[in-house]
Order: structure tokens, then C-alpha cells, then sequence
């Protein structure tokens, strides 16, 4: 009899707790069956790119030097997610008194690795649109010159300290303060005049400044290309002898090329956009809103989907519109077939 009141009032302990939290038992089966797979799927993905544009034969175009660390980026947001199961306490229910996934909801989601990864990725975009945009205008020339590893570099450490007062947004409840919530709790820094300035600040510019920046650089790698096009048609037209015909066939060859990479670039940061739409939606609307526990899961859920969804479907886009991607790709997968079809023979 004791035994079941116990069990009763730790029921309701969970229940109390549970009913303050951004959860609901609708988003733990997301959380478990479809952001969870995404993330593993992901990891894999941007893994195995990340291995192909290391390779020495992408060496000679910046773009891919740019992949290397866009990959690497995303590798560390989809591995990151692999441990959304901290979001299914419903499911979940002995996680609660976890401090691993007080942490987890704390402090490694929205201020050390998902959400400054995210907006490191996204930020790399507009740098990927200049790079494309210089392939194409004498404006951006100089862009050229200037190493990608370095503007990566700098770009981070410029992420950091934008991203700055997200590190101290929240404070994880210790240990005896469990009996009585979970969730994390603004910060003594969140509520000063300082901290919200701050804060403020960091939200502009990793919202509607970088969203801004991210559609107006695409359209300028866009109208480049256009330009681009008519230059070349002035050029063709004034050609009369056969070295500049020969000159024209390898310019349509290149051209060819830069308008795949051109478009997989435009591809990619044009959903990038979509998902930081939805994404910076969905976070405007669980800090400003005074919103339901069970509403703001489906929000931290959408949010979190994003960063998902962005960083599994890249190595589509590689694959499809960049050859040397998808050639080094059959490669890769031919050499692990002959392996493992070399040591099936052998343990035969």
C-alpha cells in the first residue's frame, strides 16, 4: 500500500513537472522517430562529404574549400540532434531528474552548439553567394584573392561574439531544485538592462540582419550570372578566328560548370532561407509570446526540424549539380562494394 502511494505521488511529481515543460507526448514521438533518424542520416551525410571535398582534386576551386568547413558545420549540428531524446521526457520520464539533459535543453541546444552552428551555416552562406558572384563579376574580384580558410576563421570568431549573450540566456536548475521544475530559468544576466541590450542585439542580427543579407547576396550571384551571359554573347559574336572558337568551346565548358555550382549554390541557400524563416518564426514566437507549454513544444520541435532538415538534404544538392561531387561519390561507393564483395570471398 505503501509502495503504491509512493508510486502515486511520484506520478504526480512527473505530471507537475511535466505540465511546466515545453514538451507534450505528440512532440517526444517526433523527437524520437523523426528528428532523431534525420540527425543519424545527417551525421552519415555530411561525414562522407566532408571526406570527398578533402580530397586534393578540390583543391583548386575556392567553393569547395568553403564545402569543407559548410560540411564540417553541419556535421556538428546533425550529430548535436542525435541526442533530441533529452526533448522526450513524456516518453522518457526518468530523464527528468538527468542533469545531462538539463544541460542538454539548457545550454547545448540554444547557446553552444545547435542554434551558433546554425547561424555559423548561415552566415557561410553569404559568403558562398560572394564567392560564386566573383566567378562572374570584376566587382568581387578581389574576393578571390583572399584565402577561404581565413574569411572562415574571422567569420567564426565574429559568430562567437554575436552569439555572446546567448551563453549566459539561461541557467540550469541544479540538483535539489528538481522536485519542484525542470525547466531552465532566465539568467540574472537575460533580465539585466545590459543582458536584455545584448540579447536584442544578438536576435537582429542572427534573424532579419543575416535573413536579410543571405537573400540580397543571392540575388547579386544571380544578377552577376545575367551580366556574365551578356558580356560573353558580345564577346562570341566579335570571334572570327578558330583559336578563339577553341577559346569559346572551353568558355561554354566552364560556364557550364560555374551555372551547375552556380544553381546548387542558389538551391541551397534559397532553402536555407526557407528554414531560417520558419526557424527565426518559431523563436519569435516562443520568447515574445506568452504561449502554452504544450503549445511552445510544437515550436521548439518546427525550430529544431529546421536545423534537421537543412543539414540532411545537402549532399543532394552536391550530388546532383556538382559532377565532380557525384563522379568522386560512385568512386567512393565502387571501391566499399569491391572491399566488402573481396572479404565476403575470402571468408568463402
Amino acid at each position: 500500500m505503501n509502495d503504491q502511494t509512493q508510486d502515486n505521488s511520484t506520478y504526480d511529481l512527473y505530471s507537475v513537472i511535466l505540465s511546466s515543460l515545453n514538451v507534450n507526448k505528440y512532440t517526444d514521438v517526433l523527437f524520437l522517430y523523426v528528428i532523431i533518424p534525420l540527425a543519424s542520416l545527417g551525421t552519415v551525410f555530411n561525414s562522407i562529404s566532408f571526406g570527398i571535398f578533402c580530397k586534393k582534386s578540390f583543391n583548386k576551386v575556392h567553393l569547395f574549400k568553403y564545402f569543407r568547413v559548410y560540411t564540417f558545420t553541419s556535421l556538428i549540428v546533425s550529430s548535436s540532434l542525435i541526442f533530441s531524446f533529452y526533448f522526450s521526457l513524456h516518453t522518457l520520464r526518468e530523464l527528468v531528474s538527468a542533469y545531462s539533459a538539463r544541460l542538454y535543453i539548457c545550454k547545448i541546444v540554444p547557446s553552444y552548439v545547435s542554434i551558433f552552428f546554425f547561424f555559423y551555416g548561415n552566415c557561410l552562406d553569404i559568403f558562398i553567394n560572394i564567392e560564386r558572384a566573383s566567378n562572374f563579376s570584376y566587382r568581387f574580384s578581389g574576393f578571390k584573392k583572399i584565402s577561404p580558410y581565413f574569411i572562415c576563421l574571422i567569420l567564426f570568431f565574429v559568430c562567437v561574439l554575436i552569439n555572446g549573450p546567448n551563453y549566459f540566456l539561461y541557467d540550469i536548475i541544479e540538483d535539489d531544485q528538481t522536485q519542484i521544475r525542470f525547466d531552465c530559468k532566465w539568467s540574472q544576466f537575460t533580465w539585466s538592462p545590459l543582458g536584455k541590450l545584448l540579447l536584442m542585439i544578438s536576435f537582429i542580427i542572427q534573424g532579419p540582419v543575416v535573413l536579410i543579407m543571405a537573400i540580397l547576396t543571392n540575388l547579386i550571384a544571380i544578377f552577376s550570372y545575367r551580366r556574365f551571359l551578356k558580356r560573353k554573347a558580345l564577346i562570341v559574336n566579335h570571334e572570327a578566328n578558330k583559336n578563339k572558337g577553341h577559346e569559346s568551346a572551353q568558355m561554354k565548358k566552364d560556364e557550364k560548370i560555374n551555372k551547375k555550382l552556380l544553381f546548387m549554390t542558389i538551391y541551397l541557400n534559397g532553402l536555407s532561407i526557407g528554414y531560417h524563416l520558419i526557424e527565426l518564426s518559431a523563436k519569435f514566437i516562443l520568447f515574445w509570446f506568452d504561449t502554452s507549454a504544450s503549445l511552445a513544444a510544437w515550436f521548439v520541435f518546427i525550430g529544431i526540424l529546421m536545423f534537421a532538415l537543412k543539414n540532411f538534404l545537402n549532399i543532394f544538392f552536391f550530388y546532383k549539380y556538382n559532377y565532380q561531387f557525384r563522379n568522386a561519390l560512385i568512386f567512393c561507393g565502387k571501391e566499399l562494394f569491391n572491399e566488402n564483395g573481396t572479404s565476403i570471398n575470402r571468408t568463402k
